[in-house]
């Protein structure tokens, strides 16, 4: 007896799936069949239409077309994804907030060129490349 797997997930949307779809032909799949046709004279055209009417499964994603994870149960279902973009903001609050303060004994000097402050320690600007002659 076959296990009914009811709940699909997708992983890259990272949402559930009520409705998974068939894999999206792609040209190359087209050409194959107008050949196998040609070539069976017409008997390709009805395999392939029982094989996708009947055999392939629906097992992709709508929106993504990503291959889809199903699920016995709701509750194995995993959770919907944490959008990165408010991970990033609370990482980078959390590292303002644990930031050292800055080393007053450090030296900066401006850029000739780009008027911009660097360390005294380095003879190419970061920000510009431009060389510096260092002063002994």
């Amino acid at each position: 007896m076959a296990i009914i797997k009811k709940y699909a997930y997708c992983k890259k949307c990272g949402k559930p799936v009520t409705k998974p779809k068939k894999k999206t032909l792609e040209s190359f799949h087209y050409q194959i069949l107008v050949i196998a046709i040609i070539a069976s004279l017409g008997i390709g055209l009805l395999v392939f239409i029982i094989y996708r009417k009947f055999v392939e499964k629906k097992k992709h994603c709508p929106d993504c077309s990503n291959e889809v994870q199903f699920y016995k149960n709701a509750k194995d279902v995993p959770g919907p994804k944490v959008p990165v973009i408010n991970l990033l903001e609370k990482l980078e609050e959390n590292k303002e907030i644990e930031e050292p303060k800055s080393d007053t004994s450090r030296k900066f000097v401006n850029c000739e060129n780009c008027e911009k402050e660097f360390d005294d320690d380095a003879t190419i600007c970061p920000f510009c490349g431009w060389h510096h002659e260092t002063i002994e």
